[in-house]
């Protein structure tokens, strides 16, 4: 969080922890409502602009998968249905459910290599420019 707020170089030891208890009643900050939700809201909803092009892509092919068009060409209508359709398809017990194409050994794991390859990518990855202007295709929906 230190990091999305730009706070990694001020000298400062504010930092924001989703994790504390900070208790019920007087005195006391109530979790989930005012400008707390309005704070973290705001930082969690401008990093999508830090989309990095390999995720934008990846989100794209995801779209043609899912939807047979380019996200430019799906509405929030569709989009709403073909997600809760992906949802009601997708297999009950997590350890059968897919991801990124990858294949399960006999063992019904995923290959560490492949797994590591795919972080290593990510880490990799080069994040997009975190102005309003390169906010992926994609997010489009979000926005409204």
């Amino acid at each position: 969080m230190r990091t999305i707020v730009n706070l990694n170089r001020s000298n400062t030891t504010w930092t924001l922890d989703p994790r504390v208890d900070t208790g019920r009643g007087f005195g006391s900050i109530a979790w989930g409502v005012g400008n707390q939700v309005s704070a973290e809201f705001n930082l969690v909803y401008r990093w999508h602009s830090a989309i990095s092009k390999k995720d934008e892509k990846w989100t794209e092919d995801l779209y043609l998968e899912l939807f047979g068009k380019p996200s430019s060409e799906v509405s929030m209508r569709e989009l709403l249905i073909g997600l809760k359709k992906w949802e009601a398809g997708m297999d009950k017990d997590p350890h059968k459910r897919p991801f990124a194409h990858l294949h399960r050994g006999e063992d019904g794991k995923f290959s560490d290599d492949e797994l590591v390859h795919i972080m290593t990518e990510a880490i990799e990855d080069t994040a997009g420019k975190f102005n309003p202007d390169s906010f992926a295709a994609q997010m489009r929906h979000l926005a409204y």
